[in-house]
């Protein structure tokens, strides 16, 4: 995703929040933290040239109580399996989130950040 792209996603997405309910905010973060760990995951295995057969999974979920868990999958075209898991906590009033991602290639570590921006904003 282009800079410009990102900073367009999260000016929209702020002027969605100011006018929403909690639980639509936590959909839209959620969203928001969706599309984050699928590109943060593609990006991985590109830097390992690693070719994805098929598309990345993905899914996030915001609990109400402001914890949030993340999570990717698929197979490269090898058959090798690789996934990504997200635990963080996000404020939804202030678009903020930070958690510790894992990506993983087999049983190799890609990626492991602990101080992961799971918004990217």
């Amino acid at each position: 995703m282009t800079p410009l792209r990102t900073l367009a996603l999260g000016a929209l997405a702020m002027s969605m929040l100011l006018a929403c309910t909690e639980e639509q905010k936590r959909d839209i973060e959620g969203a928001a933290i969706k599309t984050r760990i699928e590109e943060t995951t593609s990006d991985a295995l590109k830097d390992r040239d690693i070719v994805v057969d098929g598309d990345i999974e993905c899914s996030a979920d915001v609990a109400d109580d402001g914890t949030v868990s993340g999570s990717c999958s698929g197979t490269d075209i090898t058959g090798t399996d690789f996934g990504t898991a997200l635990d963080g906590t996000v404020d939804v009033d202030e678009a903020t989130c930070t958690g510790t991602i894992t990506v993983t290639w087999g049983e190799e570590a890609l990626l492991a950040d602990d101080d992961y921006d799971c918004i990217g904003s």
